[in-house]
């Protein structure tokens, strides 16, 4: 099946069931991860003006994965959802 057939037939799905249709971006759902650790980045080697600074990231990077799923298996825990 293609990816356009596997839309048309949930949609059609929905249709037939008057279900409610939500849409999702997964290319940046993956930003959306809550961090549950502390995590700092030190500036790349290479940029004077930033050599000394370490930030601390309020988004997944490196853990988005993982933080997503966690996040989504919660989500959809609380729906009632196994």
């Amino acid at each position: 099946m293609t990816q356009n057939t596997t839309i048309q037939t949930l949609l059609v799905l929905a249709a037939k069931h008057q279900w409610h249709i939500h849409q999702m971006d997964a290319k940046v759902a993956f930003l959306n991860g809550n961090l549950s650790e502390e995590i700092y980045m030190k500036a790349s080697s290479g940029s004077n003006t930033y050599d000394s600074l370490v930030w601390q990231l309020n988004h997944a990077l490196k853990q988005a994965g993982q933080e997503w799923y966690e996040k989504v298996c919660t989500e959809l825990e609380s729906l009632v959802f196994t």
